[in-house]
């Protein structure tokens, strides 16, 4: 079998989804890690669902804002559509919530608006935007009058905050734009990525080498030369990520090889908890389950 890498496009990139190709492979990869179990989605789903019943009572000149940071393709919040469409104190065909998904990546919110089943009549944005802004999203950028009701980052998102100051940032932008008083936000953490994790016991991923597209035909997502350090209290993850057309004599073309490199702080839970405390929240519960652990937060009152 030849391989040629004629044209091909050598991108140093530092995250998985900076393009169309990357968006899908990111998707791919990630789903057997987290669509098998979705163990994640179950909690924030209960959280949303005792958040929303505590509002029926109550009369708001504002819709009821859900705000997923760092959404993906969606993962998250169709999963919190979808359940809460099962539950029938939940009413979410109406004018009074809206549901809205934040990220950086304009390919992942393409993948998004494409891949995840959102029923009609559920009021769902798209928006792109970064974590480090939450004041700059349209929907909140009336200033006190609208606030987020229920805000979720999850599978472990704030650990790409790794630069100095941007979580402290980043808890800053929630409490700026929470409700006050019945407002939640879930902050989640890797547990292997935790600080309390001893050096050298997280192990490279362990890579399916090929991944075929589902979205392009012909093309298929190789991995090569993964590997994964500690340097102080960041873990570093490289990877050779190919994109390949498998043409019908057998021959294959790269599209483009990426060169990615990701950064996750690690984290000390009591370090959190000063930072939160820091930006005027409170952690009112901890959830520790196998995988990651999960804060709640509100504005301290």
């Amino acid at each position: 079998m030849s391989c040629t890498a004629t044209g091909t496009q050598i991108q140093e990139r530092e995250n998985f989804y900076d393009s169309p190709y990357l968006a899908e492979h990111y998707d791919l990869f990630s789903a057997r890690f987290w669509e098998p179990e979705r163990f994640d989605v179950p909690i924030y789903l209960e959280a949303f669902k005792q958040a929303r019943k505590a509002t029926l009572t109550t009369t708001s000149l504002h819709p009821f804002i859900v705000l997923d940071v760092g959404t993906g393709s969606g993962r998250v919040l169709s999963g919190l559509v979808l359940g809460a469409c099962e539950d029938a104190p939940v009413d979410l065909a109406d004018k009074d919530i809206e549901f809205v998904g934040l990220d950086v990546s304009p390919h992942m919110l393409s993948r998004a608006a494409e891949t995840r089943p959102i029923p009609r009549g559920i009021c769902t944005s798209w928006v792109l935007g970064s974590a480090l802004d939450l004041r700059a999203i349209p929907l909140l950028k009336g200033g006190d009058a609208v606030k987020v009701d229920f805000l979720v980052f999850a599978a472990g998102g704030i650990a790409h905050l790794a630069d100095a100051g941007q979580p402290e940032a980043f808890l800053r932008e929630v409490a700026a734009v929470l409700q006050p008083g019945r407002g939640r936000a879930f902050v989640s953490f890797m547990n292997a990525v935790m600080e309390s994790a001893v050096e050298g016991s997280i192990d490279p991923v362990k890579e399916q080498q090929e991944l075929p597209s589902r979205k392009f035909p012909g093309i298929v997502y190789r991995t090569i030369n993964a590997s994964s350090e500690i340097v102080g209290k960041t873990h570093i993850d490289r990877r050779d990520i190919l994109v390949i057309k498998k043409e019908t004599d057998g021959s294959e073309r790269v599209l483009e090889r990426n060169t990615i490199s990701t950064r996750l702080a690690s984290w000390n839970p009591e370090e959190f908890v000063r930072m939160a405390q820091a930006a005027g929240l409170e952690i009112v519960d901890t959830i520790k389950e196998r995988v990651e652990t999960y804060y709640a937060l509100k504005l301290r009152d």
